[in-house]
């Protein structure tokens, strides 16, 4: 049969140990800790908002600009590679404006909900 091991006082956390020693279980309560934080660290939090969105635009947009200055600073006289780097910079171009337009609708997003949370009170 399972064997306590041991048990902490407060009864919020309890290890159970199988006969042979292969299974432990822990058994944890819920606990909700509620901190003060001033509205400068809030601020902190929008600046610092650095995302796989924002990294996916700058590689979009770095290798748009990459492209454009191969086709306009290169001769390139076969048809088929021109149109294969015509075609990159197109989807290129066209991700940059996608990854530009979702990092600025999340730092909108973000920032009114900072302002929310700067406004809302919270009462115990």
């Amino acid at each position: 049969m399972a064997n306590e091991a041991s048990s902490k006082p407060d009864g919020a956390v309890r290890w159970v140990e199988a006969a042979d020693g292969g299974l432990t279980i822990e058994m944890v309560s819920r606990s909700m800790k509620v901190s003060k934080v001033a509205h400068s660290e809030l601020d902190a939090l929008v600046d610092s908002d650095v995302n796989a969105e924002t990294g996916f635009f700058g590689v979009a947009a770095g290798s748009f600009v990459a492209f454009f200055t191969v086709i306009t600073t290169v001769d390139i006289p076969d048809p088929g590679w021109k149109a294969i780097y015509a075609a990159l910079l197109v989807v290129s171009g066209f991700f940059a404006l996608y990854f530009g337009y979702k990092v600025r609708k999340g730092q909108k997003q973000l920032t009114q909900k900072l302002n929310d949370l700067k406004g809302r009170s919270i009462t115990p």
